[in-house]
């Protein structure tokens, strides 16, 4: 399921106005412009019937940007950005382009096309006035992509008994959400599981507290469903205790590494559901006994661990 999710093509959410984007090779694509642009913009709602083009072009070593803006009754304003990168430029686009949805269409007039105000009559003067220079206006910062998101989750894990038991995990992850290839996360996990290993001849509870440190270095898909594979390691103790007669408790070491696969899927930004697989080998086999020479229970060479989370992407 996962595969075809990925595999079939992403539709984007309808919008209530038109965006388009034209500009040259090597300039920032049509798809990560939009991604700026609706970063940017707080009530889409509010740019009902409103159309935007946005173009650049190269003019020697200078690149110019032009914003064309039409309302809903057809008004147009229009509005040029002159800057040394298309980078730059096409930053400064996508914040004046979601100003302009913001305000249904409308474009804020250039302060450096304003007419003057009305003066007194002067004298002639003595000289011709040069002719004032065209203004640049500056590219507003770029808004980071990077969010913080709270993740937590419940599962099914192997490796603390003969049978899969459940675990909870709780998480905080730093991840880059534009809709790219290259777009790393890094996700701390707090994890815990309880388990029962039971013998004729006893009966012993576990219980696994664990950190779990990931990474996830590339992303396929969109902004809506995609695929992360990543890599992670998991370092804590396991708690025994036994039920027999003089039984005692001992902590065993408990630390894996693993390769994961997850499935995001977030239809209503910023909460997001996961779907989590991974292959699982721990460091430690650790060899359970009720009775010396009777080895009840050793901990595998390969296991595995899946689950499912939500999410909460703090903007």
């Amino acid at each position: 399921m996962a595969v075809a999710l990925v595999a079939s093509p992403a539709r984007a959410e309808p919008q209530p106005y038109e965006l388009s984007y034209a500009a040259p090779a090597g300039c920032p694509t049509e798809r990560e412009v939009v991604a700026e642009v609706r970063a940017n913009v707080h009530d889409a709602a509010s740019g009902d019937g409103a159309r935007i083009a946005l173009t650049i072009v190269q003019n020697g070593t200078e690149l110019t940007g032009e914003l064309v803006a039409l309302d809903r009754s057809g008004k147009e304003g229009r509005r040029t950005i002159h800057g040394p990168t298309c980078s730059e430029v096409s930053q400064a686009l996508a914040f004046l382009a979601a100003l302009a949805i913001e305000l249904g269409g409308r474009v804020e007039p250039d302060p450096a096309a304003e007419p003057a105000a009305a003066s007194p009559p002067a004298p002639p003067p003595r000289a011709p006035k040069p002719a004032p220079a065209s203004t640049q206006v500056s590219p507003p910062p770029p808004r980071s992509t990077w969010r913080f998101s709270g993740v937590l989750g419940a599962g099914l894990r192997g490796g603390l008994a003969p049978s899969v038991r459940p675990s909870a995990e709780v998480g905080l992850e730093l991840a880059d959400t534009l809709a790219r290839v290259l777009a790393p996360a890094v996700r701390a996990t707090a994890v815990g599981s309880v388990s029962r290993i039971s013998h004729s001849a006893g009966t012993a509870e576990l219980s696994l507290l664990a950190g779990r440190l990931e990474g996830c270095p590339v992303r396929f898909g969109s902004q809506v469903v995609a695929v992360r594979p990543c890599l992670g390691v998991e370092l804590g103790a396991v708690f025994a205790h036994g039920d027999l007669a003089g039984g005692r408790s001992v902590v065993e070491p408990w630390g894996s590494s693993e390769a994961s696969l997850r499935l995001e899927v977030g239809p209503f930004a910023p909460v997001f559901l996961e779907l989590s697989a991974a292959a699982v080998v721990p460091f430690f086999h650790t060899h359970y006994f009720f009775v010396p020479q009777q080895i009840v229970y050793v901990v595998p060479a390969v296991t595995g661990r899946a689950g499912l989370a939500a999410g909460l992407r703090f903007q």
